[in-house]
């Protein structure tokens, strides 16, 4: 009788179950090899791998993420804020620079204003009144030679009896406003646009968000106010180029719910809130001639409605950005007193500055 094939233990195993527990009814041929069943696996809580988030942790997750945003909101705005106030800085520096390479050129400074009512004064001095490039202008038109500029600068022209300079081939004497600025005279801080509606007038403004001191560049502009219509020099600044304003900041566009004042043309040539020029009284510190309010403190950062004409304005929270004569430039705070202010801005009046400067 032939002999059964040896069965290995582990078949007997599968066929007849473990010891204590019932068999699998199913037959299970020999030598077949039978895996247990898959029971799926299972996380820490419980749930089948894959599944998505539940409704509550996903209410977490998303207030998480709410409170983290908040958080950093502030931090980013500052930052912001920050670079903004490094880049007025910077373009102040090119400014300073600039006039410095302007008077190195021509042996004076760019005046603050030259146009209709002297013919004569020209920059460079002694230059034709009506040339082009122009030779009777705005402060920064003088400056865009020296700023790399130079091919803005050929496109205007002096034309006699126009109060600011007149764009070549326009229609025009001296309406030239809307011929946007080079971005070094921007300032990223002013909430306005380049370009502005000014109330009561027609077509789009091109504003700057800078003023020269009339009283350190001097102008030819009115002679009503005698004592800065002058050329003026490094040594003119007998006070110190360190210890004298040449630019400072302003809202393009200041009081807008009055817009006969306060508009801050980059190619305006006038004396006045209305034009690009800063501390033009006669008398800085009483006001003359009459009427005239002297120079007053700055402003920081007021509500645009808010905003006086006659002021500088500080675009930066509690800080405002100025250059100086000797090509550097630095923070003026809130905490300055209005004598000082005065003080720093006049090159020639022999004060000493306050500790506050």
């Amino acid at each position: 009788m032939p002999r059964s094939s040896p069965r290995s233990a582990f078949t007997l195993f599968l066929e007849r179950g473990r010891p204590g527990r019932s068999t699998d009814p199913t037959p299970v041929a020999p030598g077949t090899v039978v895996m247990p069943p898959h029971r799926g696996r299972s996380g820490r809580d419980g749930r089948a791998p894959g599944s998505g988030f539940t409704l509550i942790e996903l209410l977490v997750v998303i207030a998480i993420i709410a409170v983290l945003v908040g958080l950093l909101l502030p931090a980013v705005q500052k930052v912001r804020a920050a670079a903004a106030r490094t880049q007025c800085s910077n373009h102040l520096k090119q400014l300073a620079l600039a006039l410095h390479n302007a008077h190195d050129t021509f042996l004076a400074y760019p005046p603050a204003a030259t146009g209709k009512q002297n013919p004569g004064w020209t920059y460079p001095k002694g230059a034709d009144g009506n040339a082009t490039p122009a030779t009777r202008g705005s402060n920064f038109y003088f400056l865009l030679p020296y700023v790399e500029q130079d091919a803005l600068h050929g496109r205007f022209t002096s034309v006699a009896g126009a109060w600011d300079v007149t764009l070549v081939g326009g229609t025009a004497a001296g309406t030239s406003f809307d011929v946007p600025p080079p971005k070094v005279l921007l300032c990223p801080a002013d909430p306005l646009p380049p370009a502005v509606q000014v109330p009561g007038l027609t077509g789009l403004r091109h504003m700057t968000n800078y003023m020269p001191n009339v009283q350190a560049l001097g102008q030819g502009q009115n002679a009503t106010f005698a004592r800065y219509r002058r050329y003026t020099t490094a040594a003119t600044a007998t006070d110190g180029l360190s210890n004298t304003i040449a630019h400072v900041e302003r809202y393009r566009l200041c009081n807008r719910l009055d817009g006969s004042v306060g508009r801050n043309n980059w190619l305006a040539a006038g004396l006045g809130p209305q034009d690009c020029s800063f501390a033009f009284e006669a008398d800085p510190f009483t006001g003359v001639p009459a009427g005239n309010v002297g120079i007053l403190p700055p402003q920081f950062t007021p509500p645009l409605e808010a905003c006086d004409p006659n002021k500088a304005q500080g675009l930066h929270p509690g800080v405002m950005n100025v250059s100086l004569l000797d090509g550097s430039v630095r923070t003026v705070t809130s905490g300055l007193t209005q004598l000082t202010w005065q003080r720093v801005l006049v090159p020639d009046d022999g004060q000493v500055l306050g500790a506050d400067w």
